[in-house]
């Protein structure tokens, strides 16, 4: 996702599940506000892909899994699985299939293992605690509500990096922290 690597250096480092690491160059970002960047790896060839669904494959209702590596890399490659809820007009798929802070970018597959979007931001929840109104406390994934990139939008951002129709900076506004609920304790 271009928020994971926008403020970032232009060579970042790959991990492999093999333990290998390698480094990347960011080649650049999508146009309008879609959050996807492009990463290449140097001096690697062949490297193991996953097949991308067709892109009216999501549905309400079917199963999905996320793979991730959520909040430390001690916890990389983790698959969850869930429902697809929702998708929106602008085909954005809601799931929950649990995701957390380093979930982003990882695929949303369906049960053939196909990539069916990319995972982009889970919506958090607000705890407020009563004696101290001050504090800020935020429980990451858990609700339900996760979004991922349907595949139509990765096709098309795959279709501008072939053609070098990309911007070399991010063009995904800066996230704000929003909450969906508040839990008093």
């Amino acid at each position: 996702n271009a928020h994971v690597v926008a403020d970032g250096p232009r060579v970042v480092t790959v991990f492999f599940e093999n333990g290998k690491q390698f480094p990347a160059d960011a080649m650049g970002f999508a146009k309008g506000g879609v959050d996807l960047a492009a990463l290449k790896i140097q001096n690697q060839r062949n490297l193991p892909t996953l097949a991308l669904a067709k892109p009216d494959y999501a549905k309400k209702g079917y199963r999905v899994f996320a793979i991730g590596t959520p909040l430390d890399p001690i916890f990389n490659n983790t698959c969850t699985q869930g429902y697809i809820s929702r998708i929106n007009k602008d085909g954005m798929i809601q799931h929950n299939a649990d995701t957390n802070p380093g979930n982003s970018c990882g695929p949303l597959l369906n049960t053939q293992g196909q990539v069916i979007g990319v995972n982009t931001l889970a919506a958090r929840t607000k705890v407020v605690i009563p004696k101290h109104p001050d504090l800020k406390a935020y429980i990451p994934g858990g609700n339900g509500i996760n979004l991922a990139l349907p595949i139509a939008k990765v096709n098309s951002f795959l279709t501008d990096l072939g053609n070098n129709n990309i911007s070399a900076s991010s063009t995904v506004p800066a996230k704000k922290e929003a909450s969906i609920s508040n839990i008093s304790l």
